[in-house]
C-alpha cells in the first residue's frame, strides 16, 4: 500500500493586527477550524514573532491521491475563505512513499 502525504505552506498576512495578541486571537480559530474540519495537523511554522505575518504549514495524509488532492484543496479553501486573513501565497509539498 503507498502511502501519501503533503505539506501545505501558506503564507499568510493579518492586516488588522497591530500586536501579537491580536495576532493570536485570529490564528487560534483559524487552527482551530483547520484541525476540527479537516484530518490534518496544522502548525505555525514561521513569523511566530511578527504581528502581521504568519507562515501556517499542514500536513496532509490520503489513502490514495485523489483523496489526498481533496483534502488539500479544501484545506487551502477554508483559508481563503477567511476574511481576516490574506493569502499571500501557497504551496505543496509531496513526500514521496521510500518504499516505492
Amino acid at each position: 500500500m503507498a502511502v501519501h502525504a503533503a505539506a501545505v505552506i501558506l503564507e499568510l498576512r493579518i492586516p488588522g493586527s497591530q500586536s501579537l495578541k491580536e495576532k493570536r486571537t485570529v490564528l487560534g480559530p483559524l487552527v482551530a477550524a483547520l484541525r476540527n474540519d479537516l484530518p490534518i495537523a496544522v502548525a505555525e511554522a514561521e513569523h511566530q514573532n511578527t504581528w502581521q505575518l504568519s507562515t501556517l504549514v499542514a500536513a496532509v495524509v490520503g489513502a490514495d491521491s485523489a483523496t489526498l488532492e481533496s483534502i488539500i484543496a479544501s484545506t487551502v479553501d477554508l483559508v481563503d475563505r477567511r476574511i481576516d486573513v490574506e493569502v499571500v501565497a501557497t504551496s505543496v509539498s509531496y513526500v514521496e512513499d521510500p518504499r516505492g
